[in-house]
């Protein structure tokens, strides 16, 4: 009976690799584009449209399509709101609300434009810097719930049957979090066993047969805290040609910058004094992992007029190699009166490895009325199943069966992710513009179910007709629910469950809300 939850122990012992798995990995390789204010009002359905420093992410020729030098700089806020739902094992159900409100800068840059032959000749050579925002990470999900029927620390005891205890008298179990649970009397072996447990929540006795029982001692208190945080950014390198303002090509150098933490907590008290053995107040099992990373990528894309108002793009991103450097580590604190000794301890550590992301595919349409406004498509197409982690520095087997493991997830899961972006403008004046935008990505998952983001977004644009130029943009977005299973136990095949933990479900919307200011010369 014991041995049916070593699967899950060795799942758990790999918890220092969290950012190596194809959650991690779509982290790093999906893009959540934001760009200028203009960029954003219209979807970023760019990649034919081009002319500003937030469409060349995008399709690397948009810079061919502008006539001017120009400056931006797009400062703006996001505006989150998680509505987190608690359900226990036994059906109660408890709900949060947190709203938080985070500074954004998406964007930044500047670009050259050097005619050939003279302004008006219809040639010339485009040269761009810019940094524009593919990501942002942070939000906080928190919320409290009773249970009456399972513990967090209990199902650190069950994950632990089966074990000796000299492995973690002698402190090296390879276990992490189990290690440090042990250490702080979260968990605690059973006085006449040798790999038998017992959790700080849970009461023994002696039935009639004389053997040994354990569970929950009472109804205890549950809250689930999880706060991430990071952004990814491309600086991109820009080349941009035009012929005869027919035919515009240009070519990216981009190199993304990625911060990113995730930190867990998961806290327990009791509701009743005098109902636990171990006097047992509260605990708290804390864990975190955080990484940053750089890459390169090579982008090449073109658009071309085939008549008047019309416009046809392509882009095609290589893919991009990342080195990652991941840090992480876990603690655990227990209050219990009857229990002396140490009551909080830790582990951390560290890893490197190399993430090679997908090549994405990028085409574009759009059609300008003259001075009345334009309409914008974009279809956008990444195979996430190509993705691959290698080792940097650890030649160990089990690192590299990991690894190996990783990738077959991720070949087999990663899965064919389709963007669709529709953009359009309307000129109220020749000073005025009015936008509007949508985007949804669509990842097909390996049950057939689409995990799916969705943007609707606004603004307006003003040009002063000399050098200065101003646009403001909204965008709400719906992102799909998150789930979590805190300490959800499965035999070794992972066909039954055999512990329950509660269901944390978070419904995630956010606004973002971007002013470009810009100036042409």
């Amino acid at each position: 009976m014991k041995r049916i939850y070593i699967a899950g122990l060795l799942l758990f012992a790999a918890v220092s690799l969290q950012a190596q798995t194809l959650d991690g990995a779509l982290l790093a390789a999906e893009n959540n584009y934001y760009g200028t204010a203009r960029s954003m009002a219209l979807g970023n359905a760019v990649a034919a449209l081009g002319g500003d420093l937030g469409s060349i992410g995008i399709n690397p020729a948009g810079s061919a399509v502008a006539n001017y030098s120009q400056v931006t700089f797009t400062p703006g806020m996001t505006f989150s709101r998680i509505g987190t739902t608690f359900t226990s094992p036994e059906g109660s159900s408890y709900f949060n609300q947190l709203n938080k409100n985070y500074g954004r800068l998406p964007n930044v840059g500047t670009l050259m434009v050097f005619p050939v032959g003279g302004r008006g000749s219809g040639n010339s050579f485009t040269f761009g810097f810019t940094a524009n925002a593919t990501n942002y990470y942070s939000e906080i999900m928190s919320v409290y719930g009773r249970n009456a029927t399972t513990s967090q620390l209990a199902a650190f005891a069950r994950m632990a049957d089966g074990i000796d205890h000299s492995y973690f008298e002698n402190g090296d179990s390879g276990l992490y979090q189990l290690q440090t649970a042990f250490d702080a009397f979260l968990i605690d072996e059973i006085t006449g066993t040798d790999d038998w447990y017992i959790g700080a929540t849970e009461n023994k006795y002696y039935n009639e047969e004389g053997g040994i029982d354990v569970e929950l001692a009472d109804e205890i208190g549950q809250n689930y805290l999880r706060k991430r945080s990071g952004y990814k950014t491309d600086i991109l390198f820009n080349f941009g040609y035009n012929f005869m303002d027919q035919l515009y090509f240009g070519m990216n150098l981009g190199m993304p910058i990625m911060e990113y933490r995730d930190d867990f907590t998961f806290k327990e008290n009791s509701l009743r004094d005098g109902y636990f053995q171990t006097g047992f107040q509260r605990s708290e099992a804390y864990e975190y992992v955080a990484y940053s990373g750089a890459g390169i990528y090579a982008k090449f894309g073109a658009i071309w007029r085939p008549m008047a108002g019309l416009r046809l793009a392509a882009a095609y991103q290589t893919p991009t190699v990342f080195v990652i450097d991941e840090t992480y580590g876990w603690s655990s604190y227990l209050e219990a009166t009857e229990i002396t000794g140490n009551s909080r301890h830790s582990a951390d550590g560290d890893f490197s490895y190399r993430l090679t992301s997908p090549s994405i595919v990028t085409l574009g349409a759009a059609y300008v009325l003259g001075d009345i406004g334009l309409v914008s498509f974009d279809w956008e197409r990444t195979n996430y199943g190509k993705m691959f982690y290698t080792l940097d520095r650890y030649d160990s087997d089990y690192y590299s069966d990991y690894a190996i493991d990783a990738n077959t997830d991720i070949r087999n899961n990663g899965g064919i992710s389709n963007q669709y972006r529709v953009g359009a403008e309307v000129m109220l004046t020749p000073a005025f513009a009015l936008r509007a935008g949508y985007s949804e990505n669509n990842r097909k998952l390996s049950d057939g179910s689409y995990w799916t983001r969705r943007g609707v977004s606004g603004g307006l644009g003003f040009s002063s007709g000399n050098s200065f130029f101003a646009d403001f943009a909204l965008r709400w977005n719906v992102i799909p629910a998150y789930y979590n299973y805190p300490y959800d136990l499965y035999n070794d095949d992972f066909s039954e469950l055999v512990y329950e933990s509660p269901i944390i479900n978070a419904r995630r919307r956010s606004l973002d809300a971007v002013v470009t200011l810009g100036w042409r010369f």
